[in-house]
């Protein structure tokens, strides 16, 4: 009776072994860029009153993120976090799109963009502009109770020297993203 428990338990095992072996084969596989769409193009403005269209992305890495001026904690976060990089990689570039272009005029923009590195970008545009590149570039964007803020995703997005997506990460720490952008630009 022993050596069936054993039996019926050791294939119980094994099966269970198997489908775990499986299902983690299944999670491993790499998706590659074109399997995925994310950006788009767009005519946005700069803090500076500048017109950027999308072309700027090619030719250059760049990061790309979203968030707005008047986040109290994420947003300034992670545009610290640049500081590094940009420093360690002098052709790459950083576009901030914000998620709120009532409240972020170039004005405030301009004068958000002094906290940062020089070389990040701030863009604005029309409701209609932002909402494009948000639903371009896949960002989830919700109502907060307080209607002075929102909830929203913390990715970066690496775009690759022909304006393409190649990856995205929500660093935790500068050399976090340092190793994230070396290991893509190589």
């Amino acid at each position: 009776m022993s050596s069936k428990i054993d039996f019926i338990f050791k294939l119980l095992s094994f099966t269970l072994l198997l489908g775990t072996s499986y299902q983690a084969k299944a999670f491993t596989k790499e998706i590659t860029t074109s399997q995925i769409e994310i950006g788009g193009t767009f005519k946005l403005t700069d803090q500076n009153g500048h017109q950027v269209r999308s072309d700027i992305l090619k030719g250059k890495y760049t990061l790309v993120l979203f968030g707005f001026s008047r986040c109290p904690h994420i947003c300034p976060g992670q545009l610290a976090l640049l500081e590094k990089t940009l420093d360690a990689f002098p052709k790459l570039q950083a576009l901030f799109i914000t998620l709120d272009p009532t409240n972020d005029t170039v004005e405030a923009l301009n004068k958000f963009s002094q906290s940062f590195h020089k070389r990040i970008l701030m863009l604005t545009g029309t409701n209609d502009m932002i909402e494009k590149v948000v639903s371009d570039y896949k960002v989830y964007v919700a109502a907060d109770e307080d209607p002075e803020k929102f909830n929203h995703s913390a990715l970066i997005y690496l775009m690759g020297l022909d304006g393409r997506y190649i990856s995205h990460i929500s660093p935790r720490s500068e050399d976090e993203l340092l190793a994230f952008v070396s290991h893509y630009t190589k």
